[in-house]
């Protein structure tokens, strides 16, 4: 029964938007435009944090946040060089098991 209410807030979380999502739909794209971010859930006031701390999302002004594009793309490739360097190996491996076996 303990799986049950940890399913139900995966669901809920997934079911969210991000906080870039709702950044940009209040345009705060520039920080003339920052925007407030009240009634955030703790997994959303967790990823401003991190967004913050990674300079994707600034901090304008007390509780004002905006996006930082540059840093957007940026932050946007290095996942997917990331994601490629991991499928690159996954694939060495799976030819290394092919090899041997």
């Amino acid at each position: 029964m303990a799986f049950i209410p940890i399913a139900a807030g995966h669901v809920a979380a997934r079911n969210q938007k991000s906080v870039i999502d709702l950044l940009r739909e209040r345009h705060a794209m520039r920080r003339e435009a920052a925007q407030p971010l009240p009634n955030l859930s703790s997994w959303q006031r967790h990823r401003v944090e991190q967004l913050v701390d990674r300079g994707v999302v600034r901090l304008a002004a007390r509780d004002r946040y905006y996006i930082d594009e540059g840093a957007l793309e940026e932050w946007h490739s290095r996942q997917w060089a990331v994601a490629f360097s991991v499928a690159v190996i996954a694939a060495g491996v799976v030819a290394a098991f092919a090899l041997i076996s």
